[in-house]
């Protein structure tokens, strides 16, 4: 159990380790990464090869941020947490691993407050994710800003101001969204797409 505090002060520590952070990342990845759009927009190939494309963009940026969140290596809180997916990523993740996914003809929208430690993604096994090479956006960009995963905790998920503050990217909650929507990609969570998945 981490220790308590209000969520003033998880927005003071916030704010300096997000500037501390847009400062540890190179001026040229900035400038690279701004352009991902446009970059996309000009490249002929699938969904899914922009897809990885963007992930890629991901991983770019949040190599800088390790000493900056409090995320660490077991930490799984975020596993039993909505995990918001498109019908693109779906499909990677079974081109990938070979786990057929069911086709959405609509989006499927769920109760945010409907998860808890009684609601792991599916592809949680032991404690680590079984598909981190392949995991969705929303898996690479969500990390806690904070000072420690206080707000993280399942007892924590719904007091009074309960937020964890995560790093914004523009480039790549824009060029994920045009891309799902050019391919009219449905969204929906991880566990609509795969409601069962083998074990090993």
């Amino acid at each position: 159990m981490t220790q308590s505090r209000t969520p003033e002060e998880t927005r003071d520590n916030a704010k300096r380790n997000y500037d501390a952070l847009m400062e540890k990342i190179p001026a040229d990845v900035h400038r690279r990464e701004e352009k991902l759009v446009a970059e996309l927009r000009a490249l002929n190939a699938k969904p899914i090869a922009k897809l990885v494309r963007i992930y890629k963009s991901a991983e770019t940026l949040f190599a800088y941020a390790s000493e900056h969140v409090a995320c660490r290596k077991g930490c799984v809180y975020c596993c039993h947490l909505a995990i918001q997916i498109s019908q693109i990523e779906a499909d990677n993740i079974g081109e990938k691993t070979g786990i057929v996914p069911v086709k959405l003809k609509n989006r499927i929208s769920r109760d945010p407050y409907g998860f808890s430690e009684k609601t792991p993604c599916p592809f949680l096994r032991e404690g680590q994710c079984s598909i981190y090479e392949h995991r969705p956006l929303i898996c690479r960009v969500h990390v806690n800003l904070d000072s420690d995963a206080y707000w993280c905790e399942y007892d924590n998920w719904r007091k009074p101001g309960a937020s964890v503050p995560e790093p914004t990217f523009h480039s790549l909650a824009n060029a994920y969204g045009e891309l799902n929507k050019k391919a009219h990609a449905v969204m929906a969570d991880i566990r609509d797409f795969f409601p069962t998945v083998p074990d090993g």
